[in-house]
């Protein structure tokens, strides 16, 4: 009776310290493969999260200035020079675009409804240090003072940058040609084309018919994007390719054309 009980007590065997060891280090790899997936799947989250936020600021840019620019209005004053002249109210530079639209307002209800003038241009010193923002001043009508006007300017967006512009114009024989720079002329100008140009077919020279407005216009720009990083904080841009936006306002002529980038000129 005795022996058989020591024999039972031999014959029960417990875990060894290397089986121990071995256990836990499984459990650990095994802990730490879970917790590294639950980061990475957490931090996939918060980017994909801060992606369409980005996103989505970026069309909420861009069908801001659509909406001003696509309602374009051939608004035509006297010129003060010469009275019997008609002026078309357009200037549209690289990096600014002042236009009368028809669209409705962006801004609080300070002018009557109906067209009015419309200044869309980007302030390099507006915030913090490397930083810009998108601005738009609208203002009533008031000849001969067009685009003279001092009303505040509202803020349409935070951190934006490199805001570009280009100018879609046909010419005499319907050709197209992209633009840096497009200022609207007289109207005798637009039965008088005087701005010469070589889309013409076969290198041949033609002009540019002044006095109307780009039949499109191109808009491109960067957001803004804070990171901090060693204590300091600093912009990533996220660009918004160039898109086109189409004027309503008198849509014959030649057809669009996609604008060509330095690479494909360069080839």
């Amino acid at each position: 009776m005795v022996s058989s009980y020591f024999t039972l007590i031999k014959s029960k065997k417990g875990f060894t310290l290397l089986e121990v060891i071995i256990s836990l280090t499984i459990i650990g790899i095994m802990t730490a493969i879970l917790y590294n997936g639950m980061r990475l799947g957490l931090r996939a989250r918060e980017t994909g999260e801060d992606f369409e936020e980005n996103n989505q600021r970026i069309r909420s840019i861009y069908y801001m200035i659509a909406s001003q620019i696509k309602s374009a209005y051939p608004y035509y004053y006297p010129d003060q020079e010469d009275p019997e002249e008609k002026r078309l109210s357009f200037v549209g530079l690289p990096e600014s675009i002042q236009f009368v639209t028809s669209a409705a307002r962006l801004t609080p209800a300070t002018i009557p409804e109906g067209l009015h003038e419309t200044t869309i241009y980007l302030d390099e010193e507006y915030g913090e240090e490397g930083s810009s923002a998108l601005m738009l001043r609208e203002a009533p009508l008031r000849y001969p003072n067009i685009f003279e006007s001092e009303a505040e300017p509202v803020v349409l967006a935070e951190e934006v940058a490199n805001l570009s512009f280009s100018y879609y114009v046909v010419d005499e024989e319907g050709n197209g040609e992209w633009m840096d720079s497009y200022e609207g002329g007289t109207l005798s100008d637009s039965e008088t084309p005087a701005k010469e140009t070589s889309s013409g077919a076969e290198g041949e020279k033609a002009s540019i018919l002044s006095g109307t407005l780009p039949k499109a216009v191109a808009v491109s720009f960067a957001i803004l994007i804070p990171r901090e990083k060693g204590g300091e904080k600093s912009f990533e841009e996220l660009k918004f390719p160039s898109t086109i936006i189409q004027i309503n306002s008198g849509l014959e002529g030649a057809p669009i054309l996609k604008e060509s980038s330095e690479e494909e000129e360069t080839q």
